[in-house]
């Protein structure tokens, strides 16, 4: 089966390796995205004596006709950035499959390993589907999920995500060359499902106002290598790294959001419910007893 292969990043690199061990599957040519440079990526398909290109529009006709000129059987999506219209949908005849790092048909959209922390769900998962006009909505070829305990953090959803993706790629395009897929229609699961959008810049400042469990998971959601946590102490921004729950017992000597404890390597605010032992955060100036947070 020739394949046309649209990617970017480590999940893009690592789903290529896997398929090129697939002796039933040649990739033809490799796509990367136009506005982010992913030059290892263009390292693999030359290794590999594949063509590459980086498409402005990749719906256009000039694109189109490169594309075709390939002939390839099925389209491969892993972390590509533009979105399939129409004519290039029907380009291949086995169609455009895509990888999600989503339990479809929830979580569709950006960002949702850090919502789904954010959400403090029980598990994430990754999905491959067929790509229709929609975003995240077609049919299921295969789903896994993967459960997330309170030792996880964004850093280590995205390495596990990483590699379950590019083993889904695998075993689908393997289903496909064997006429095996059963095809699932996400409305069969959910008529509804849910979207959730790109977190923005604004969208990574913390409150202690909330319950402890909410600035637990909010904090691991947003980690290295996501932007962090912020929060101002004093006109001065603190990046939160890693914070503890302590115990439900709260000081009511204490307001919301006021620190009250501080040693060596880490110090203590108090949330709505809970006391928050901050472990690692990065700040420009000391964090004194008596000082408070926003």
């Amino acid at each position: 089966m020739r394949l046309g292969y649209f990617a970017n990043g480590l999940w893009g690199h690592l789903a290529f390796k896997k398929l090129q061990k697939n002796n039933r599957a040649k990739i033809v040519f490799v796509c990367g995205r136009y506005q982010q440079k992913d030059h290892q990526l263009k390292l693999l398909a030359e290794t590999h004596g594949i063509p590459y290109y980086e498409f402005s529009d990749v719906n256009s006709a000039c694109s189109l006709s490169i594309i075709q000129g390939h002939k390839p059987d099925l389209l491969v999506s892993m972390s590509y950035d533009q979105i399939f219209k129409r004519s290039l949908l029907k380009l291949a005849h086995k169609g455009i499959i895509n990888c999600h790092a989503g339990a479809l048909p929830f979580y569709r959209g950006r960002s949702v390993l850090n919502w789904v922390l954010i959400n403090d769900e029980p598990y994430f998962g990754i999905t491959t589907h067929f790509v229709d006009e929609k975003i995240d909505t077609g049919d299921i070829i295969y789903q896994a999920k993967f459960p997330i305990t309170d030792e996880d953090d964004y850093a280590s959803l995205l390495c596990r995500a990483s590699i379950g993706c590019a083993e889904a790629l695998a075993r689908s395009i393997d289903l496909i060359i064997k006429n095996k897929v059963t095809r699932v229609a996400q409305s069969s699961l959910d008529p509804h499902g849910s979207y959730f959008p790109k977190r923005k810049e604004g969208d990574e400042l913390i409150s202690f106002r909330k319950k402890g469990r909410a600035i637990f998971n909010f904090v691991r959601a947003l980690s290295s290598p996501g932007p962090g946590a912020r929060a101002f102490f004093e006109g001065y921004e603190v990046k939160l790294e890693k914070v503890l729950i302590l115990s439900k017992f709260i000081d009511r000597r204490y307001a919301v959001g006021e620190v009250t404890d501080v040693e060596k390597n880490s110090f203590v605010v108090r949330a709505l419910d809970s006391n928050i032992r901050v472990l690692k955060w990065h700040c420009i100036k000391p964090i004194f007893v008596g000082g408070k947070f926003l």
